[in-house]
């Protein structure tokens, strides 16, 4: 199991706006179905699926920071629940 985090890294609002448009449109597109989302900048994959979100993250590249974490397992501690 591979856990990638990610943050934009783009000072221009508007440039950061249009980025995080593209990203989005071409993550949910690509990666999500693969992925199970932790949090906003964080999810994790398959190790299978490895190359092919490198790829993805390849075509950002300049514009986010990204880091990969290997993992054997991911425990839940606690869960929120809403009143």
């Amino acid at each position: 199991m591979i856990i990638y985090t990610y943050t934009f890294k783009i000072k221009d609002k508007k440039v950061l706006n249009n980025i995080k448009r593209r990203f989005y449109y071409n993550f949910n597109a690509k990666v999500r179905k693969k992925s199970t989302k932790i949090s906003k900048n964080l999810f994790f994959i398959d190790s299978n699926n490895d190359l092919e979100v490198e790829d993805f993250f390849k075509e950002f590249s300049g514009f986010l920071e990204v880091h990969k974490i290997r993992a054997e397992s991911i425990e839940k501690i606690l869960e929120v629940t809403p009143p």
